[in-house]
């Protein structure tokens, strides 16, 4: 697999806006079991798809954010997860 897509349902461990697109360098996942815990599964992102996502981004005007992405089996709603991930994770 060369490329996965998520829309309309990311984001909020740091700040943005909605239609902002967010541009992974890794992937790794969570699970809670009592508290959050990182699973040793991080994958790192294409540069080259990356960078050319980068490129779009600028010509279509849209914000673009760089960084961790992070998957998770639950929907994450309290901000003090949130931030608890952030901490963990560094996404």
């Amino acid at each position: 697999m060369s490329l996965v897509m998520s829309t309309g349902f990311a984001c909020a461990l740091v700040p943005a806006q909605v239609g902002d697109l967010i541009v992974g360098t890794a992937v790794s996942s969570v699970y809670a079991e009592g508290t959050w815990t990182m699973r040793n599964d991080r994958v790192l992102c294409d540069e080259a798809v990356r960078a050319g996502l980068l490129i779009a981004a600028q010509d279509a005007g849209l914000v673009a954010r760089v960084g961790t992405v992070v998957s998770a089996g639950t929907v994450v709603c309290q901000a003090q997860e949130k931030r608890r991930l952030r901490r963990l994770t560094d996404a």
